[in-house]
């Protein structure tokens, strides 16, 4: 009975790392996958997150290393929670380029940790040294993108930045602030006139 279940990990195991740890996996057939576990096999989910090759690395480390950020995001996002996991992706991005582009839109990690609304990933790539201002193919930025969601944690943690510039505009014209307006997210919106007048206060004040 053990070799039968011992066989059927070692299925698993390289089925797992074949799925979700090369450099061309898909982040749509990762998500499908994880999803079918948790629904027949809901125990089993922390188990495959987390498992480590004779390497010691998780599928984590291979698509945080790859690039692959898009299956980086369906991973962190998937619910089970090792203690290692912040200080894994934190490695690896001080490792790698935290502002390579994706193809085709060209977005960061930054633009995706924001569509996903994961505050907690947001905040690790900006300390990791994330371009706050970095625009896509449609030169949104990752403000703009949390604007048209109304995702006001995002968007604090965006405006802390002292680099922030709420000033940009994407390929339509629209700043973060008309964002919001049209949305509409009148929080945000609220959020982002607040940070301007701070910061033009602080303007003239110096200026005085």
């Amino acid at each position: 009975m053990r070799l039968i279940q011992v066989q059927a990990l070692t299925v698993v195991f390289q089925h797992w790392f074949h799925l979700a740890a090369e450099e061309d996996s898909s982040a749509q057939c990762v998500e499908l996958y994880l999803k079918q576990v948790k629904a027949t096999t809901p125990t089993l989910l922390y188990f495959l997150v987390n498992m480590v090759d004779d390497e010691g690395n998780t599928a984590l480390h291979y698509s945080m290393s790859h690039g692959n950020f898009s299956v980086s995001q369906v991973l962190l996002d998937s619910g089970p929670e090792s203690p290692e996991k912040q200080g894994v992706v934190l490695q690896l991005l001080s490792l790698g380029d935290v502002n390579a582009r994706l193809a085709p839109a060209g977005q960061t990690a930054l633009h995706l940790a924001v569509r996903r609304g994961r505050e907690d990933m947001v905040r690790l790539l900006l300390s990791a040294g994330a371009d706050c201002n970095a625009q896509d193919q449609s030169e949104s930025t990752a403000l703009m993108n949390a604007c048209e969601l109304g995702c006001c944690d995002i968007i604090t943690a965006l405006l802390e930045r002292p680099d922030c510039d709420v000033t940009l505009t994407d390929r339509d014209g629209r700043s973060a602030l008309s964002i919001a307006l049209q949305a509409p997210h009148p929080d945000a919106a609220s959020l982002l006139r607040t940070h301007m007048t701070s910061r033009d206060l602080a303007s003239f004040s110096h200026h005085k």
